[in-house]
């Protein structure tokens, strides 16, 4: 991936983005206001406010059809007067990555450089109570494999969730295709650390990837389950805006819990 130089984290309502690009990469920076549905974009050193006329050929001149979910050009951000939540997602010109920048966290794409602090999750019996028994060193493997390919088929998956004033990578949180209700679907999911959870890094990652996922990705709904004693991920599907909406048994009479939010949900 390209190197890329000093940026500077907005406020609230907008400001300069303010930045400066080095070496091959092309940032590109998405601004979300959910309450008002209205989009922002900068790059390089734009003024943060409404879109040009040649918004896509100015921020990705090689992608004149649409750039990481970019809406048509011609539509403008209007004003909104609620906070911004802004996220940094990173393009480079020789490969494309992700990033997904919140106020504690950065969403990553897992690598397998990345096994020993997820197996340390995946391994550990009280952090799987709720499945069917602990991951193997292996399986924690094919995990993050199954995570790699996901990027390459869907263009999400469950990233890398990393603690930015440790620099370390505390769980998992993102978007797979989950069967529901006998159709695959788009499913909010998230593993923390047991040493970092009852801090809100799971809530903070799963609202940063709903957000994502309804206004990069332009998904129309999205979904999160739960086997029925995980009271702790109810509360995060919950606090993610997320409603109660079926309790379902699987063959072996367990019993799920769906949770559910469309895109109107937000709007």
């Amino acid at each position: 991936m390209g190197r890329f130089g000093k940026k500077d984290t907005l406020g609230r309502g907008g400001g300069h983005g303010d930045k400066e690009n080095a070496g091959t990469g092309a940032e590109l920076f998405v601004l979300w206001a959910g309450a008002g549905g209205s989009w922002k974009f900068g790059a390089g050193g734009a003024q943060w406010g409404r879109l040009g006329e040649n918004a896509q050929e100015r921020l990705c001149p090689s992608e004149p059809e649409g750039c990481l979910g970019m809406p048509p050009v011609g539509r403008r951000a209007g004003r909104v007067d609620t906070d911004w939540q802004l996220f940094h997602i990173y393009q480079a010109q020789e490969e494309t990555s992700m990033k997904i920048e919140t106020e504690r966290l950065i969403l990553r794409e897992l690598t397998l450089d990345d096994l020993d602090d997820l197996h340390a999750i995946f391994s550990d019996p009280e952090s799987m109570q709720h499945y069917p028994g602990p991951f193997s060193l292996e399986k924690s493997q094919q995990w993050i494999k199954w995570n790699i390919k996901s990027y390459a088929t869907n263009g999400f998956g469950l990233w890398g969730v990393i603690l930015k004033e440790e620099n370390k990578l505390i769980g998992d949180c993102g978007i797979t295709m989950q069967n529901i209700y006998g159709k695959m679907e788009p499913e909010i999911g998230y593993h923390i650390n047991k040493y970092y959870t009852n801090r809100g890094y799971a809530t903070e990652a799963a609202i940063a990837c709903r957000d994502y996922a309804f206004t990069v990705l332009n998904l129309n709904r999205l979904y999160s389950y739960m086997k029925y004693t995980n009271a702790p991920s109810m509360r995060v599907a919950e606090k993610n805006g997320m409603k109660f909406v079926a309790e379902v048994e699987n063959q072996k009479n367990i019993k799920t819990r769906i949770y559910s939010i469309s895109r109107d949900d937000i709007s």
